[in-house]
């Protein structure tokens, strides 16, 4: 666990502590957990607080993983700021994000400088992206400095982006991220959604969600998709629906094909899943064609 600020008060020294409302408990396991937290234990929170995001409770774990941060948890406030963040509630997000930043969380300090940068208030992001690069979020020091340039050209964006192009031809994909940083900084839609893909792919799942946003903004149905399919993974299926049938009424072949796979997953809704389904296969969707056949192999 990060190791906790000395003016934040401990949760497991002040004896019972009763949770904040997170519904039922499902099983033996996580009523035992539920028994520790109480007990103070914010270990057994974080724990607890997992377990329900698993379950598709998003809300409950966000309201776990903020009485574990109040009780000096500075990955929970992280965590809760994640969960905000994913649910387009910016201001939360911030709070939460900053609260876990200023305890010295390098991962919250670079989701705090992609929300103010969102909100207009890029001389105020700087330094928490100068304390996610020291921190280690930001693995090339090329991207905070092009973040911290008043403007990349169109021309220095343009060129970033074809020498990417050209790293990705010749497999060299190690060498990506800072080239597709600049050409993203500097406008490039595709470059955005190239680098949210490239930093999902590696597990920098928050920082590849604020790309996908700064695109889907542009216009991006791709991005658009790609934000529907991890709110998918996470289990956050009603946004996941909502922003797949977007991209999908948009005329994205593979998001027709995810929106189809996660209508026919209720029997209710099978007669529109299959509409989408070949709507995708009718565009050349090999998912999707594949999808199809194996429906006609059930019957």
């Amino acid at each position: 666990m990060v190791q906790q600020p000395d003016d934040w008060q401990h949760g497991h020294a002040h004896g019972e502590a009763a949770l904040p409302d997170i519904g039922p408990t499902a099983d033996e396991e996580q009523t035992a957990l539920r028994h520790a937290a109480e007990r103070g234990d914010l270990d057994a929170a974080q724990r607890l607080a997992v377990l329900l995001l698993n379950e598709g409770r998003a809300e409950g774990a966000a309201r776990l993983f903020q009485w574990a941060a109040g009780r000096g948890d500075v990955e929970s406030a992280y965590n809760a700021g994640v969960l905000h963040m994913r649910a387009e509630r910016a201001r939360e997000a911030e709070h939460w994000f900053r609260r876990a930043a200023e305890a010295g969380h390098a991962k919250a300090a670079l989701g705090l400088a992609g929300l103010l940068q969102r909100d207009g208030r890029m001389d105020e992001s700087l330094p928490w992206l100068d304390r996610a690069a020291a921190g280690g979020a930001l693995r090339n020091a090329e991207f905070v400095g092009t973040m911290k340039q008043a403007q990349v050209s169109r021309e220095e964006a343009l060129s970033a982006f074809q020498t990417a192009v050209r790293l990705y031809e010749a497999n060299r994909l190690d060498e990506l991220e800072p080239y597709l940083s600049v050409a993203a900084a500097g406008g490039i839609v595709e470059a955005m959604t190239n680098l949210g893909v490239f930093l999902y792919q590696a597990g920098r799942t928050a920082e590849a969600e604020v790309w996908w946003r700064r695109a889907d903004r542009e216009g991006s149905l791709e991005a658009t998709r790609m934000i529907g399919v991890s709110y998918l993974k996470a289990g956050r299926l009603e946004a996941a629906e909502a922003l797949l049938r977007r991209a999908a009424e948009g005329g994205h072949a593979a998001a027709m094909n995810e929106l189809g796979v996660l209508l026919h997953q209720s029997t209710a809704r099978q007669a529109e899943a299959l509409v989408w389904l070949r709507r995708s296969a009718e565009l050349g969707d090999p998912g999707a064609v594949r999808n199809l056949a194996l429906l006609r192999e059930r019957g």
